[in-house]
């Protein structure tokens, strides 16, 4: 805590999730005898999205291309994008240890700037993240 004092940095939590658009098909009631049937299409698709926030309130995302699995690169993209918002504040990124966040990629990006500093919560310990609730 005394870091982000003395560099009056501040504090995001960073996490992204893909939500699936399939239909949930489940029993329903009818007339005793009778077969229900719903059409459904076969169409599916989702939508990926990326967000921190701070410890303020402020929310940063970017959502992707349908279907689009994370990785290192688009995970310093949103970075950049934070550094952007913020051009002359230290910045600390806090995460979990998914492959694409612990990317030697990523960390030699963090590395390379002065102002970024990020932190890896421990493995499975999503509850210490809160934005895992976004």
């Amino acid at each position: 805590m005394s870091f982000l004092k003395n560099k009056k940095a501040i504090l995001y939590f960073e996490d992204e999730s893909t939500v699936q658009m399939a239909p949930v098909l489940g029993k329903i009631w009818g007339p005793i005898g009778k077969k229900i049937v719903h059409k459904v299409t076969g169409d599916r698709g989702s939508v990926s999205a990326i967000s921190a926030f701070s410890s303020s309130g402020h929310l940063i995302f970017n959502i992707h291309k349908s279907g689009k699995r994370f990785a290192a690169d688009d995970i310093i993209n949103f970075l950049k994008m934070i550094l952007k918002h913020h051009a002359r504040r230290h910045l600390v990124v806090v995460m979990d240890q998914a492959p694409c966040h612990c990317a030697k990629k990523v960390k030699a990006f963090a590395f390379s700037s002065r102002q970024l500093h990020l932190f890896y919560l421990p493995p499975r310990s999503p509850e210490f993240n809160p934005d895992e609730k976004v």
